[in-house]
């Protein structure tokens, strides 16, 4: 294939993704798909750890020597990136910005990654285009994903050890009829009011009269409603028991392991816009079907 940058010692490209562990796996696999044939330029993932996301990306996977390309590495960002190889803000109180200006011919912060892609334009397409005309340094973040959806780009991360441990404490008496529930609540204020509990309670009973061998994964951070449903479906659920603290390294493991663990169910029933459901229906090909007063819709 034809590089879409010109063949350069010097250039190179630094992604930093960023959101929650769903996202930025999405991110990094989609980018390592992008740039793994289409460039020969050094790429350099940055990964950057929050207040409420303070886990090492070595303690939740690592790169498939495989399937990914020497060019292609991945480090934890340091403090001194925060100066030199970030996107000006108020994180870093737009410190970086003399510096990055002078290292990268082109910066593409979130916002300017969102606008890059206009009506029948994808990602891919659009990154090649600007980066071809304007850039032999390109920093970019982002959390979107920059190529197709598709389950083989998750080939490229391999899930440690503590994460798969948690994935498999998860599925542990599992059988093959088990439907995914996850209600994603903590992003969004008016989840509660569009996708209330009372059509996933209603949804769950109508699949156990159309099969009573069917049981629920549930994944919720609401403890309320995980009693609830526990209450009514009883032995049919398979609920998560987290003690570990919210932003903790640990959380962020247990919450990777989870994704792993619905990506495994054979389909998930999910409150709209859950970037976690998503990833995990793109991983495993499994159905996922929103629920929402507004529509009932399917994917995939």
């Amino acid at each position: 294939m034809t590089a879409f940058w010109k063949k350069d010692a010097s250039g190179f490209i630094t992604l930093i993704p960023y959101g929650g562990v769903a996202r930025r796996v999405r991110t990094i696999a989609s980018a390592i798909d992008l740039f793994a044939e289409k460039t020969e330029k050094r790429v350099e993932i940055l990964w950057f750890t929050t207040d409420d996301f303070i886990a090492p990306s070595e303690r939740l996977f690592t790169l498939s020597p495989k399937y990914v390309p020497e060019h292609i590495t991945i480090r934890e960002a340091t403090i001194t990136d925060r100066i030199t190889n970030d996107i000006p803000g108020k994180s870093n109180l737009f410190l970086s910005a003399p510096f990055v200006f002078v290292k990268y011919d082109l910066i593409l912060s979130p916002s300017k990654v969102t606008g890059l892609v206009t009506e029948g334009k994808e990602y891919a397409a659009a990154l090649r285009e600007v980066c071809s005309k304007y850039g032999e340094r390109v920093l970019i973040s982002t959390n979107e994903t920059l190529t197709k959806r598709d389950s083989r780009i998750y080939r490229y991360l391999i899930p440690t050890v503590e994460v798969t441990g948690v994935r498999n404490s998860r599925m542990s008496g599992w059988h093959e009829n088990v439907v995914g529930v996850h209600l994603s609540r903590s992003n969004d204020a008016n989840s509660y009011a569009e996708s209330p509990t009372e059509l996933f309670i209603q949804r769950m009973q109508k699949m156990i009269e159309r099969d009573p061998t069917t049981s629920f994964f549930l994944a919720t951070t609401d403890s309320d409603e995980m009693e609830r449903l526990q209450t009514i479906f009883r032995n049919r659920v398979f609920a998560i028991h987290s003690i570990s603290e919210p932003g903790s390294p640990e959380n962020v493991i247990e919450s990777y392991g989870e994704l792993l663990a619905l990506s495994h169910t054979r389909m998930i029933l999910t409150t709209p816009n859950s970037t976690f459901s998503e990833v995990a229906s793109e991983m495993g090909r499994v159905p996922m079907e929103q629920l929402s007063i507004f529509n009932l819709s399917s994917k995939r």
